[in-house]
């Protein structure tokens, strides 16, 4: 009887610790699920052995982010062993932040005509309309040849 009471008692407090959050929680929620993610500005010649194309979601209503999804395709005729892409917000004075792929996998090499995505989160402010701007840095080809900084 008393585990019942205990479990009652319990309830009871979960209850009204969700009535009194809920309505702040919920349209926090509702604000964000209402707001269209953030667009990505893609900067990348048309010579570019690598073809980048990438697109956003929102992660978290209070404190606001997105999920950076950025997907990469190997149009040239060399191997790609490493490849950096840089992303800024556009909002303020922020530097441009490296988002470095493959370097931390020794041997794994991108083929021509492979592809493929890779996701990281960044700070967003929601009431930001402005794009991300994201650009390819540099390339580094199996062949130890390299393009970009």
């Amino acid at each position: 009887m008393k585990v019942i009471q205990a479990l009652i008692f319990s309830l009871l407090l979960a209850a009204a610790a969700l009535s009194q959050s809920g309505p702040e929680s919920k349209s926090s929620q509702e604000v964000a699920a209402k707001l269209p993610p953030p667009k990505v500005a893609v900067d990348s010649p048309l010579d570019s052995p690598l073809s980048v194309r990438a697109w956003t979601s929102w992660t978290n209503a209070k404190s606001p982010g997105v999920e950076l999804d950025i997907e990469v395709k190997n149009v040239s005729e060399k191997a790609i062993r490493a490849y950096a892409t840089r992303s800024v917000l556009n909002v303020g004075e922020e530097e441009p932040s490296c988002f470095l792929l493959n370097a931390t996998k020794p041997g794994k090499v991108l083929q021509p005509g492979q592809s493929e995505v890779r996701t990281t989160w960044r700070y967003f402010p929601a009431d930001s309309q402005k794009p991300l701007s994201l650009w390819l840095d540099f390339v580094e080809f199996r062949d130890d040849s390299a393009l970009g900084h």
